[in-house]
């Protein structure tokens, strides 16, 4: 449990610290002095529900749901999810990732591909219940709708006691 909140603490702390910065106004001097320019930089936060199914060592279906953060100014975006996992057994399988993600640029701004890498936390209560760290690969694509971006993802995470390989599909909403 312990590793669950200092992992809940990290996501947070991170999404918080980087949309500080990022909200912060950035004062430039002109050629005249006496002239301030304030720019903004954009933040965009979005959220949305997630099916994953796993193929690796879980083998089971999974509900959560994702945040990702991007802010203009810097190449890589921060993402969140928190997967409950429908188990048939006694237990409870949940899995919490954080990762950063590089986008794929193209001359299209409506196919939006991207890769990247991070940390997964996998736990599993009941019985011999267990917790495992590991390492994050994934690679994805997002379509710019209007209002919300479906997504398609495909992750390998590597840990000691399971390696997961989940196959994942939602709908991102801005806010």
């Amino acid at each position: 449990m312990r590793i669950f909140l200092t992992t809940a603490v990290l996501v947070a702390s991170t999404f918080l610290l980087t949309s500080s910065f990022a909200q912060a106004q950035v004062d430039e001097p002109q050629t005249d002095e006496t002239e301030i320019q304030e720019t903004e930089t954009d933040v965009n936060v979005r959220i949305g529900p997630r099916v994953t199914g796993d193929v690796g060592d879980i083998g089971e279906t999974a509900i959560g749901a994702t945040a990702r953060l991007e802010v203009d100014e810097f190449p890589i975006q921060a993402s969140g999810a928190f997967d409950l996992y429908l188990s048939e057994g006694n237990g409870t399988i949940f899995t919490t990732d954080l990762n950063a993600q590089v986008p794929v640029e193209l001359e299209d701004r409506w196919f939006l591909p991207y890769v990247g890498a991070g940390l997964g936390l996998t736990r599993v209560s009941g019985d011999g219940g267990t917790t495992d760290l590991g390492v994050n690969l994934l690679g994805g694509a997002e379509v710019n709708l209007r209002f919300f971006r479906p997504f398609a993802q495909a992750q390998v995470t590597l840990g000691d006691d399971f390696d997961r390989v989940g196959l994942t599909g939602g709908v991102l909403f801005n806010i």
